[in-house]
This record gives structure tokens, sequence and C-alpha cells, in this order.
């Protein structure tokens, strides 16, 4: 079994690139702010340079510095574009758009968290070249991932992009690798006749189980109501926080009369406006209807 390379940082030249020379990596090591103090080893493998540090920490400040991926300059002039990640490969560079400077960098650790452990927090800034080494917009997290990150989550009511080296495309609306959530012609209808229903009737509890509150029911819903963690969801859907700060607490965005999915419209005209996630809301709530009247009316 090969041994995991530990505080390792490994930087890719691509096909074509020339490997570089060592005065020219030690050159890169300088312009970087690294010294012997900082480093225990350097070596080459293929097309990949590999940098080990003497710490955890040192490797993560350097990784979030150096993001996933940066150019390295030649001697002669020229430059190539590397790419840069974790040797071990377990930590990764997650990088966030969408979030300006107001959102603390602990509420962006809280949601991340839900996907695996948060190690270092980074605010990228632009080159010293620009003459302007200000905040970019970009933050940068060195997490190690356990579960996939969606292409886009809500940081303190905000939507922010994702992106980190091995993220899949995958649909969360849909649950298909085919496309992402902005493509999905699923987005904001509600599904009439799907083509693979097992997957989508999944995929929809889910989307239902993330947005609203699960609680014990009297009597569970038809047509995949089960979730991983044995949790089931009641047909009298719950009030959650994710609505807006006007709308009375004591009234239900949704609910179920004699059978039939009602959408209260002025929590629904709110959101419309504001937030994309209200339409996913709709659809799975209205999906888990469908499969349940089936269900009834083939159990009459």
């Amino acid at each position: 079994m090969e041994p995991r390379k530990e505080f390792t940082l490994r930087i890719h030249f691509g096909v074509g690139s020339r490997k570089p020379k060592d005065a020219e990596i030690f050159q890169f090591f300088r312009n970087q702010g690294w010294t012997s103090s900082d480093l225990s080893a350097m070596y080459r493998e293929d097309h990949s340079l590999y940098v080990r540090f003497k710490s955890a920490k040192g490797m993560g400040e350097a990784f979030s510095r150096l993001g996933p991926k940066t150019t390295f300059s030649y001697s002669d002039g020229t430059a190539a574009d590397v790419t840069v990640a974790d040797a071990g490969g377990v930590s990764k560079y997650v990088r966030i758009f969408g979030l300006p400077p107001e959102v603390e960098d602990d509420r962006i650790k809280e949601v991340l968290e839900k996907y695996g452990n948060v190690q270092q927090l980074n605010r990228e800034r632009y080159g010293a070249e620009t003459g302007f080494s200000i905040w970019s917009g970009v933050r940068g997290v060195f997490m190690e991932v356990i579960d996939a990150i969606p292409a886009q989550v809500r940081i303190q009511g905000l939507n922010a992009r994702i992106y980190y080296e091995g993220l899949s495309d995958k649909c969360f609306v849909c649950g298909s690798k085919d496309h992402l959530k902005a493509n999905c012609k699923y987005r904001g209808k509600v599904l009439e006749n799907p083509t693979n229903s097992s997957k989508e009737t999944s995929s929809f509890t889910s989307v239902l189980v993330e947005c609203l509150t699960p609680s014990q029911p009297d009597k569970p819903l038809s047509g995949g109501s089960r979730v991983e963690d044995k949790q089931q969801v009641t047909p009298k859907l719950a009030y959650t926080n994710e609505g807006p700060p006007s709308y009375p607490s004591d009234k239900k965005p949704f609910r179920f009369e004699k059978g039939k999915l009602i959408i209260d419209e002025e929590f629904a005209k709110y959101w419309d406006d504001r937030d994309e996630l209200i339409l996913e809301k709709r659809a799975a709530a209205a999906k888990i209807l469908q499969d349940k009247q089936r269900q009834d009316g083939r159990s009459e």
C-alpha cells in the first residue's frame, strides 16, 4: 500500500509544459515567500512537482494563497499554467463565489461543515501586480470533503456558487448527473410524467426533507417518504425558518386540504422574486403529493 503524502502539495504541469529546472523551482518558492524553515522536501514525479511542508498549517496557508490554479514563471520569461492540489488526496481547496465581504467566515464554516471537515478559511485578494491588493470577493476554504458539495449553497440568506476540483456535474433538483440545476427541465415545474420515477422520487424527497421540518407523522406519505435517517415527513408540512422575516410564524406556507396541495400566495409571491429555492420546494411537495394520490388511487 502506497504511503499517504502528508503536508504535501502537488503542483502539476500539463502536457506540453516544460519541466522546470531546480533554480526555477527555488525561485518560485521565493516568490511565494517560502523558506527552508517552512519546507522539508521537494521532488518530482512525471509532470508533477511535490512540495512537502513541515506542518499541516503551513501547507494549508500555502494552498489558500495559491488556489487550485496558478502560474509558474520560467527564467526565460515564459510561463505555464499549473494546477495545485493536496497530494494526500484528502483536503481540497473549495472556492466560493457571490458573497460580499460582510458575510463572516463563521457563517461559511457553519454551512460547509455539513459536507466535511473545515480546516482553514481564506479571503482571496487581487495580485500585487494590479496595484490593488484588495479582496476579490472570492472565499477559499481548505477542507476535507466527505460528502459532495452542491454547485450552489445558501449562506446567510445568499446564493453562493461553489467550485472545487472533483466537483461532479449533478443536478440537485432531479438527481441527474447529465446536467446542473440551472439547466434542469424540472426546475420550477410540477412533474407530471417523470421518466425515472424511482430516482426522481428519491431526489425530490431529499429536497423536501432538507427544506421542510421533519416530524413523526400520524400517517406517513406513500411513494418514497422514508429518508436515510429513518425519519418521515408528515403530510402537514411545517413552517420553516426560510420564510421571510415579515411572514407570520403561525402561518404555514404549504398545507394539504382534501388531498390537494395548497401554497400560501403571500409566501410564494415573496420568494418568487427573491429566491429560486421556493420553486424547488413547490416541485418537491407537488411530486410527493402526486405519488401519494396515485398510491391512494391504486389502493381504492
